[in-house]
Formats: C-alpha cells, structure tokens, sequence
C-alpha cells in the first residue's frame, strides 16, 4: 500500500512532468512507457507482464499511456477557461468569419472533454 502511495505521489507526477503541454512522437511514448515499465518492475520486484498488469490494477494505476491522454484532457479543459488561451483565439476568429461547421466542432470536442472529466474525474 506504502509502495502505491509513493507512486502515485513522487513517480507519476515527475516521470509525466509538464509532458500534456507537449505534442511526443511515438519514439518518445515508447520510451516514456518503457522506463515507466521498467520503474514498476524495480519498484515491486517483477518478472513479467501479466504480474506487472496485475499490479498496477490493485494499485488503481492506469496504463502510462492513459495517463498522459487523461492529464492532457484535463490541461485543455484548464486553458480553454482563459480568456486568452488558443482555443478561445481560434474559436473567436471562426466566429468572426462564420464558420458555424467549424465551431460546431469545437463545440463538440468542448463538450466530450466535460462528459469525460465528469466521468473520469481529474488527474492533477
């Protein structure tokens, strides 16, 4: 339980710091995965994947990738509450030339980044 708690609190947020304002190519998700792997298996004393799998689901830690994608969605969800942030630029301009199809869409998106907050609640 100590072991969870230490990761949660110290591992994750350093390992995954500052990393949702960064687009990362596939190289680098590979790597970032690989040596958050690597990590649980030093940490809980591993031998393969099925163990490291188990672990992670009695811990409550998602797969690094999910993660990534969860603390992203909460980052965008935080920058379009700015009045300045590039989702507010972007949707103030389409606005001004009318295209309503364009910003449908961001509206879309803004509301499925809500349901999936509301649902997931917030990695911080």
């Amino acid at each position: 339980m100590l072991l969870c708690y230490l990761l949660h609190t110290f591992c994750l947020p350093i390992l995954l710091y500052g990393l949702e304002a960064v687009t990362m190519s596939n190289v680098n998700l590979r790597t970032l995965y690989v040596a958050w792997k690597t990590a649980l298996y030093k940490i809980f004393k591993l031998n393969n994947d099925a163990n490291l799998l188990h672990t992670q689901y009695c811990c409550g830690v998602l797969p690094i990738n999910f993660v990534l994608d969860v603390r992203k969605l909460c980052f965008l969800s935080k920058q379009r509450c700015h009045s300045i942030s590039v989702h507010n630029v972007f949707y103030d301009i389409l606005v001004s030339l009318n295209l309503t199809g364009y910003v449908q869409c961001i509206l879309c998106v803004d509301s499925l980044v809500d349901i999936l907050l509301h649902q997931f609640g917030t990695f911080s």
